[in-house]
């Protein structure tokens, strides 16, 4: 059974091929090239700062055993009359594909989110116990928490599916001023312990948050003046609660466009590093970001994109704060060759080093943002990486690195407007 059945624990190599990975620890660089056909960054042969001992977080979900959670997602789509083969695509690659689409970015967030354990599974209007057809049963548990976003642009929210799927929640838009049934519906259906509505009233409007507090009164909005300083606030209470199990990094990517940081959201809940965002433009970094690094104990960092998305001037304002060794860059020639970058500098580092292997691979359009934000909190929350598609194809590189990643399933965010039935097929290009 996908998604839900998946195993969130590290699952280890065999002793014999774990060996054989071993020796990654001092010949990343060459191992990656070697897989990826050498046209994409690959994991740096010293990580930096402590990403070494880096692993998986454990969230909400990993709590749960992966059989139970096999039995929620059978429920949760007999209860929303999905066919239990709808969205898999058969083909004769090894993997098996599924695709997540509603009739627009709204449905579709609201679709992602059915993939999450919480709230009434069966249907009956509230929580309580569930016998399942192995008569089994579960107690429906509330969701720790619903990040809410606009669905209409994407600054506000690209720093917001990191927390999200770090704490365990989906990430659901909505219009700037009202909220969609279906939207409501869901949030009511997964009973939440806390709201978060990302963004100001400019991107959320007061009307849409007071419509969110009579669902959930545990309601917080998190913004600033600019994107930038929502960016900061949501990264620093989003990751409040890790206290002393925070480890120190943070993902730094610009905010002027949406691919590098949407890329990033998976690696980021999986991990728990935030995405924090910066005029990349700019001669160096700012002072705000600067405090927020002092107040956070942010000490190492990973650039996302080249020089053209985040300055030199940056870097080197980054290097002089944190030392040489622990400030990096991932990018690419191409928004996909830069996911692919940082998938490979995260979950194949720790692929190599420590023998992760996450069952699946997750993959939204690179030319546009709302199908990636809850595909970003979702597969973080499930401690999967999210690589970008052209809509015509599959890059060549993203697929030899899903399979250098030994994933099982491939989930695809959004309709074939988005990404076409090649890319379902894993036609590449």
């Amino acid at each position: 059974m996908p998604r839900l059945g998946t195993l969130l624990k590290p699952t280890k190599l065999s002793a014999k091929r774990h060996a054989c990975r071993a020796v990654a620890a001092t010949a990343t660089a060459a191992l990656a090239v070697t897989a990826l056909g050498g046209t994409v960054s690959a994991a740096p042969e010293a990580a930096p700062g402590p990403r070494a001992d880096l692993a998986p977080i454990e969230s909400p979900v990993s709590k749960i055993p992966a059989e139970t959670r096999a039995r929620i997602t059978a429920e949760l789509r007999k209860t929303h009359g999905v066919p239990a083969d709808a969205g898999v695509e058969s083909t004769a690659a090894a993997e098996e594909v599924f695709r997540v689409s509603g009739r627009d970015r709204y449905a579709t967030s609201v679709e992602t989110s059915w993939y999450t354990p919480w709230g009434d599974i069966d249907g009956d209007g509230e929580l309580g116990e569930v016998e399942f057809e192995d008569g089994s049963f579960w107690v429906e548990e509330p969701a720790p928490v619903v990040y809410v976003a606009t669905g209409g642009n994407y600054p506000d929210a690209l720093s917001a599916a990191a927390p999200a799927g770090l704490q365990g929640g989906p990430l659901l838009l909505t219009r700037t001023d009202s909220l969609p049934g279906i939207v409501a519906d869901e949030i009511e259906r997964l009973q939440p312990e806390q709201i978060v509505v990302a963004g100001g009233e400019g991107a959320v409007s007061a009307d849409v948050y007071d419509e969110l507090a009579e669902i959930e009164p545990n309601i917080r909005r998190d913004a600033g003046s600019t994107r930038y300083e929502t960016s900061r606030v949501l990264s620093e209470r989003g990751f409040a609660h890790l206290g002393d199990q925070f480890p120190g990094g943070a993902f730094i990517t610009t905010g002027k466009n949406f691919p590098d940081a949407l890329a990033s959201s998976a690696a980021g809940g999986t991990y728990a590093l935030p995405v924090v965002l910066v005029p990349g433009a700019a001669s160096g970094l700012d002072a705000e970001t600067e405090a927020l690094f002092s107040r956070m104990g942010i000490d190492w960092a990973s650039i996302v994109g080249g020089t053209g998305a985040v300055s030199e001037g940056i870097e080197a304002d980054l290097i002089d704060r944190m030392g040489g060794d622990y400030v990096e860059r991932l990018g690419g020639a191409t928004r996909y060759e830069t996911a692919v970058a940082i998938n490979d500098g995260y979950f194949g580092w720790d692929h190599d080093v420590n023998g992760y292997l996450p069952v699946g691979a997750n993959i939204a359009t690179g030319k546009n943002f709302p199908d990636a934000l809850g595909a970003g909190a979702l597969a973080g929350m499930y401690q999967e990486p999210l690589y970008t598609s052209r809509q015509d194809c599959l890059p060549n590189d993203t697929l030899d690195h899903m399979r250098y990643l030994e994933v099982q399933e491939v989930w695809l965010y959004g309709g074939e407007s988005a990404l076409s039935p090649a890319v379902e097929a894993l036609t590449t290009c």
